[in-house]
């Protein structure tokens, strides 16, 4: 369970000048002393926290705190109920609270909101409806409610169609709806970014950011990925962790889980370039899944045990296990007990 409240910074800035970034900018400036709520669409990785904060920095409840909450462990007892002292975390706590009482004044963040269960859904429901009965007691001096800003990579009207989520709390919550594009549809902001992270990773280790050769940005350029801007700051970190004294080259970059080859002799057999092609790709898939081999063979269309005969033939790792990221589907029952991790 992550509920943090914590301070936005002028650092969490939207980077980039792609169209729809531009367009989102632009629509945060509109919105941003309004008080409805803000239903944020994108692929993980995509960046929708940073959207969220950004509309909190700039808007009328930049005075109040940013609380977050991730959504896939919500409970109904978490929504609704009395939270007893000190069991925020990141929260100055003095008495009970429940969810909305602790972003009283700023913002409440549903991080992936698709995820909530049928009844959590329905407390959250009447938790908004009812936002009287769930604030401080009455006085001159207590704050309004929170603005709510949540978060979803699932097309929730499709998930309202099927009845998997609610249309009463979808239209509560999508008062105004933002899309954020994927890193693939805006390429042209990837060197803005990549000197971005490469600037912030440098100051964190004391040390000049490099730079990067163009063969090293046009590959990145070139590379289609599946894990968004979180993909691209982390092929970014560890790029510039191991290119010390020099500028950055293609193959210090790793790109789908692998490093990338460095210009030369390439084989022309179709059974090698083929299996090239498999290796790659499948890597990709890994990595846009979080490393979470169950979704990453499902996504593939084969089973779980044929995923590792190929991680096995094609050399990747099959032991290496990272934390599942946002966006998940909601249900795991599936899942074996050694692909299961917390959130991040």
């Amino acid at each position: 369970m992550r509920v943090t409240s914590s301070p936005t910074t002028p650092e969490d800035r939207i980077i980039g000048h792609a169209p729809a970034i531009s367009g989102i900018r632009d629509m945060i400036g509109r919105i941003a002393d309004t008080p409805g709520n803000v239903l944020i669409c994108g692929e993980r990785g995509t960046g929708k926290e940073l959207i969220a904060r950004t509309v909190h920095r700039v808007g009328r409840t930049a005075s109040g705190p940013f609380v977050a909450v991730d959504c896939n462990t919500l409970t109904d007892a978490l929504i609704g109920g009395a939270w007893p002292p000190g069991s925020m975390s990141g929260l100055q706590q003095t008495e009970e609270r429940n969810l909305l009482d602790a972003a009283a004044g700023g913002t409440l963040f549903l991080d992936e909101v698709g995820n909530l269960s049928p009844s959590c859904q329905s407390t959250l429901l009447r938790a908004i409806e009812d936002r009287i009965a769930h604030r401080l007691p009455e006085s001159r001096t207590a704050p309004p409610p929170p603005r709510i800003i949540a978060s979803t990579n699932w097309d929730l009207e499709e998930a309202v169609g099927s009845g998997d989520f609610r249309e009463d709390l979808y239209y509560r919550l999508s008062v105004i709806r933002l899309t954020v594009p994927p890193l693939r549809e805006r390429k042209e902001d990837i060197p803005d970014l990549v000197r971005h992270f490469a600037a912030r990773c440098s100051a964190e280790m004391g040390r000049p950011a490099p730079e990067f050769e163009q063969a090293a940005l046009d590959a990145m350029i070139r590379h289609d990925w599946p894990g968004n801007v979180r993909e691209l700051e982390s092929v970014v970190q560890r790029a510039v962790i191991f290119a010390t004294d020099r500028p950055v080259r293609v193959e210090d970059l790793t790109l789908g889980g692998s490093r990338m080859p460095t210009t030369g002799p390439y084989s022309a057999d179709l059974r090698h370039a083929l299996r090239d092609f498999e290796r790659q790709h499948i890597a990709r898939v890994l990595a846009s899944f979080g490393y979470n081999k169950v979704a990453t063979a499902r996504a593939l269309g084969i089973g779980l045990s044929s995923l590792y005969r190929k991680l096995e033939e094609l050399g990747l790792s099959t032991s290496t296990h990272h934390p599942r990221g946002h966006g998940n589907p909601p249900v795991h029952s599936e899942e074996s007990a050694s692909e299961t991790g917390d959130p991040t």
